[in-house]
C-alpha cells in the first residue's frame, strides 16, 4: 500500500514540474515575440515622420478587422459544428480549435502593434 501511495507522490511530482516547465516554456515565447516587436519599434529611425507611421497604423487597423472577421467566421463555424447533430470528421473541430488559437494570438499581436505605434505617433508629434 505504501509503495502505491509513493509511487502516485511521485506522479504528482513529476506532473507538477512538467507542468512549471510547459508554462515557462510558453511564457518565455511569448515574451520572446513581444520583445522582438519592441526591439523593431525602437529600431525605427527617429528621423521618421508622422505621415509614414500613419499610414502602419492604418494597415494595422485594417488587419486587425480581417483578423475579427475571419475569427467571428470561425466562432460561428464552431457553433454550427457544436449545434449540428450530424457526425464531423474527427479532427475538424480540433483543427477549427487551433485557427481560433492562432487568429487570437495574431490578433493579440495586432493589438500591441497598434497600442506601440499610437505611442510612437503621439511622441512623434510632441516632437515635432
Amino acid at each position: 500500500m505504501m509503495y502505491l501511495v509513493l509511487q502516485m507522490a511521485l506522479y504528482l511530482i513529476l506532473a507538477a514540474l512538467a507542468g512549471v516547465g510547459v508554462g515557462w516554456w510558453f511564457n518565455h515565447l511569448r515574451n520572446r515575440s513581444q520583445a522582438v516587436e519592441v526591439q523593431a519599434i525602437q529600431s525605427i529611425d527617429e528621423n521618421e515622420d508622422a505621415f509614414s507611421i500613419k499610414n502602419r497604423l492604418d494597415k494595422c487597423f485594417d488587419d486587425n478587422a480581417q483578423l475579427r472577421r475571419e475569427l467571428k467566421l470561425s466562432n460561428e463555424q464552431l457553433q454550427k459544428m457544436s449545434k449540428s447533430n450530424t457526425p464531423e470528421p474527427a479532427g475538424s473541430k480540433n483543427t477549427l480549435l487551433e485557427k481560433i488559437q492562432v487568429l487570437m494570438d495574431d490578433l493579440q499581436l495586432r493589438d500591441d502593434t497598434i497600442l506601440a505605434l499610437e505611442k510612437e505617433l503621439e511622441m512623434s508629434r510632441n516632437h515635432n
